[in-house]
Parts: C-alpha cells; structure tokens; sequence
C-alpha cells in the first residue's frame, strides 16, 4: 500500500523524506496481522506513517518518556508502552514482531541490549530497521556495521543514515575483536578547526583557570579526562560574570555563546571544546594513565577490552592522527551516548 507523499513530507520526525519513504515501503510489504514496533516514540511523529503503510497490521510504539505531541497523526490507532525494551518483552513474551524500526538509545551499549531484549520476540523473517547508522553516531554505525560485516546482518534496503535488513547469523557471539576491526577499519570524521586555548590552558586540569560550561554528558567527560572538579562546572545561567575563561564543555556551544555575550561577557573569554580538544585530553590520559579515564567509561567486559583492543594498544602515530582528525574526541563523546 503506497502512503501519501504529502503525509511522508509533514511527519513530524527527524529523519529524512528518503528515509520515510523507505520505512514506508518496508511496512507496506508486511502481510495483514503482521506486528510493527518503534523504539524511540519521541513526538510520535513516524506514527501516520507506519499506521496508513500498514493498516492491518498491529503498531507498537515505546519510548521511556511520554513527549508524544497530541493530535498526531496516527497516535489513535498506535499502543504506546512507556518503558524500555526489557520492560516491554516482560510485558509481550507472546508477541512476535515483524518488523522493528530502532531508533532510540545509541549508546553502543544500549544499542546492544535492545537487541538482545528484542531478538527473542523477532518473527523468522523479521525486518531490523536502525537510524542514524553513520560514523557521526559511532555507538549505532559500528555496532550494524560489525553485525553485516560479520555476515550477522544482511541489508535489504539503505536510505541516508537508515538500514535495514535481517539477522542471518548469531550475532551474540561477537567478541571485542570483531568490533574493534570495525573501528580500526574506519574512516575518521572530517576534521574539525583546531581549539585554541589560552595559555595556562594549553591542556585542561585542575589549575586550569576559569570555569567551565556544561552539566551535562559532555561537561561530565571533560571532568573524566580533565580531574576538573566537576562541582567547577556551571550552566550557562548560573556561571560568574567575571571569570578571567570560560571553556564550553557542549553539545551547542553556540547556543551557550549567545547566552553569555547576552550577558556583557566579551567573547574572546569563551572557548568551545571541540572534539580535537577532546582527543588531546584522551590522549593525555592514555600516555600518563595508561588510559584509565577512558577504561572507565566501559560499562562491561566486552567494552573493556574492545578499549584496550582499539585505543591502548594503538601506535602513538595513530592516535596522534585521530586526535588531530578529531575522530579520538568524537569517539570517546558519543560513542557511550545516549
């Protein structure tokens, strides 16, 4: 059944026309009764889509918080489960899905569980369909890509950063190595401008004057690698006004660039940290540390040792490349993501 242009260019989503279209056609291709699932309801956005692709088939969508936008289109006809993967297969044991649209945590870790909750529940032929598999999400993009090259995931279709496909081999049993073959076999990110800071500044730490903007994740790895106190870390509306630095620890520096210059605070005081900034730090912590910042971030075994694999064992020459490139920073500031 074709879905209406007009429907697939108003979804309130973030993904592309080329994407819907693609969900589009692959919902569309499932039999009558079949069972759909979204992870990662957000707005609700994709709802008209799936429901008006396959209007026979059951949709679920979940999400661990409910921020559905009322009145969306195809809401009425979707059952929403507030939870996480683990909470929903305790809930349908039964269930037997035929077609799963991911496109929630994207942590590496996370990425991994919601498979392994989900993988139980998928029908035979099943349809896996992940968003934003591309190295700037480097948790989803190594993940899928260790599966297909590993001959665990064979893509049906690709669009932009969406692919989906099948599970055709036992992809629990890959270990550290396979990943980290995957990751050493990537392309870094584009570079990115070089982060100029003041001197003392030339490497953050606990001496470091000024104070530093950001609460959040990020602001929470630069402590990590930094031993900045994290109590020195500041929203953009609480920070002093006369701080002699002031080092940009986000995701939307500029956003906290027009917040404090709307202040009086002259610019040349701020000093985004960028992902090239980052991997200095990183690389501090892997010479001085013998990486055990970044060891820190593993959240099991597995992880433990894909960071030894890929990161404490590698050349100096080779970090130095990633730390320059930035893809060392952007690794270290997504890949545990959500």
């Amino acid at each position: 059944m074709s879905v209406d242009r007009r429907l697939l260019a108003a979804c309130d989503s973030l993904t592309t026309l080329s994407e819907r279209e693609a969900l589009a056609g692959l919902a569309a291709g499932l039999a009558p009764g079949g069972t759909l699932l979204e992870v990662g309801t957000h707005r609700g956005g994709l709802a008209g889509l799936f429901t008006a692709a396959a209007p026979a088939c059951r949709f679920f969508t979940l999400d661990i918080e409910d921020l559905r936008t009322p009145g969306a289109p195809g809401l009425d006809a979707a059952v929403f489960f507030r939870g996480d993967t683990a909470a929903f297969a305790a809930a349908h044991p039964e269930t037997r899905l035929d077609f799963v649209f991911i496109d929630g945590d994207h942590s590496f870790s996370g990425i991994r569980r919601d498979l392994a909750r989900l993988a139980p529940l998928l029908a035979p032929d099943a349809i896996l369909a992940w968003h934003d598999v591309d190295v700037r999400h480097p948790g989803v993009f190594f993940f899928v890509e260790t599966l297909r090259r590993r001959g665990c995931f064979t893509p049906v279709c690709t669009a932009d950063r969406l692919v989906a496909g099948r599970l055709t081999g036992d992809w629990s049993r890959l270990g550290a190595a396979d990943f980290a073959a995957t990751i050493l076999a990537a392309q870094p990110v584009p570079p990115a401008p070089a982060c100029a800071l003041p001197p003392p500044a030339s490497r953050l730490g606990a001496d470091t004057p000024g104070v530093c903007i950001g609460t959040g994740s990020f602001g929470a790895i630069v402590a990590r690698f930094s031993g900045i106190d994290p109590a020195r870390f500041h929203d953009s509306d609480t920070a002093p006004d006369d701080a002699p630095a002031y080092y940009l620890c986000s995701y939307c520096p500029d956003a906290i660039i027009r917040c404090l210059t709307a202040r009086g605070i002259p610019q040349q005081r701020l000093f985004p940290i960028d992902n090239a900034y980052l991997g200095r730090l990183v690389r501090h912590d892997l010479a001085a540390r013998n990486g055990r910042a970044l060891r820190a971030l593993a959240t099991d075994a597995l992880e433990e040792e894909l960071v030894s694999r890929v990161f404490v064992e590698a050349a100096p020459a080779t970090l130095e490349d990633w730390q320059r490139s930035g893809f060392l920073g952007h690794f270290v500031r997504l890949f545990w993501a959500v």
